[in-house]
């Protein structure tokens, strides 16, 4: 966020450690795309993981590569809960970007187009981050409603990336990396 100015880091905040606001964002998504047909018919996703470090980040940019598959990008920032409708700004209004090492110092270039592990915000609001604790995370049953809502995030997330018939990627960790 040093690239942030004030709007923008204001924004930031408010967009995702508010979970009040990440579930608006999450239910007008979801009532923006009830008027399209979402009755698709989901495949089934690819999920990476790893330790820190150990090159999920480099897998999940060659699988997103191929075109197959669809999954958050650095450009749904800063409404990851939202991913139709922030689709939707114009292109005019969105920022080109250039590539740029990522934080972590490792070689890794990312700008705007780069996929990301950014389900943490949707789960979170999700569950009222329930499962966080000061000493670590538990584990935590997700319920039928739950799951619903999951699917027709990862239906959002298909639909905001226009490519008919791709297969939904994620990258799961407790450590973007």
């Amino acid at each position: 966020m040093k690239n942030y100015g004030g709007l923008d880091f204001l924004l930031h905040r408010l967009a995702l450690e508010s979970t009040t606001m990440r579930r608006f964002a999450f239910d007008v998504d979801c009532i923006f795309s009830n008027s399209l047909d979402i009755s698709m018919e989901l495949r089934t996703p690819v999920y990476i993981t790893g330790l820190a470090r150990s090159g999920t980040t480099v897998l999940l940019e060659a699988l997103y590569a191929s075109r197959v598959f669809a999954t958050l990008t650095y450009r749904a920032m800063p409404f990851v809960a939202a991913p139709r409708l922030w689709s939707n700004i114009p292109s005019s209004l969105r920022p080109a970007g250039t590539l740029r090492q990522r934080a972590h110092g490792d070689g890794v270039h990312i700008g705007f187009d780069s996929p990301e592990a950014f389900e943490e915000p949707f789960w979170t609001m999700l569950t009222d981050e329930r499962f966080i604790h000061a000493n670590g995370l538990d584990v935590h049953e997700i319920g039928g409603d739950g799951l619903a809502h999951y699917r027709r995030y990862v239906t959002n997330i298909l639909l905001a990336s226009k490519a008919r018939g791709a297969r939904y990627l994620a990258k799961i960790s407790s450590h973007s990396g």
